[in-house]
């Protein structure tokens, strides 16, 4: 239904744009804190991760493609520490107008078939609270809870 396909260096740098105002509004509505706080600490954890851009080591980018269509219904970063046989998904989204269709169940299965075929055993990823949609999906498809951060704002 999908494939995997390696996004361009200009697909990378509009998913960068639009990844460091998006990831800074769900920290700052999911934490309670200031969106410019927020986006400040986005920008740290984005350049840590990813000194080298869309060529840092271990990062892979993709576009999800529709099959049928061809063209791309969502995006996936993930991590891959081959040494531990694990990976880390960073990044997981269809598109607003492509969500609800199978696309992101079958994304994941193509992530599966694609780690699997490289060695690795297990796949982590967090998950905001209030995304409770992505956390019904992980469910149905396998991932499970290992820690819950929680929070009361006085």
């Amino acid at each position: 239904m999908v494939t995997l396909r390696p996004m361009s260096d200009a697909e990378f740098d509009e998913y960068m744009r639009v990844l460091r105002v998006n990831y800074a509004q769900e920290r700052a509505e999911s934490a309670n804190t200031s969106l410019e706080e927020e986006q400040a600490e986005s920008d740290r954890q984005l350049n840590q991760l990813l000194p080298d851009g869309l060529r840092s080591p271990g990062h892979f980018f993709w576009n999800v493609v529709d099959e049928a269509g061809g063209s791309a219904v969502g995006t996936l970063w993930v991590f891959e520490d081959a040494a531990k046989h694990r990976a880390f998904i960073y990044g997981i989204e269809m598109s607003a107008d492509q969500r609800g269709k199978g696309y992101g169940t079958a994304a994941l299965a193509a992530l599966e078939e694609t780690l699997r075929s490289r060695g690795i055993t297990r796949i982590a990823l967090n998950v905001f609270g209030k995304n409770t949609g992505a956390q019904r999906l992980y469910a149905r498809v396998g991932y499970y809870p290992i820690a819950i951060a929680m929070q009361k704002d006085l």
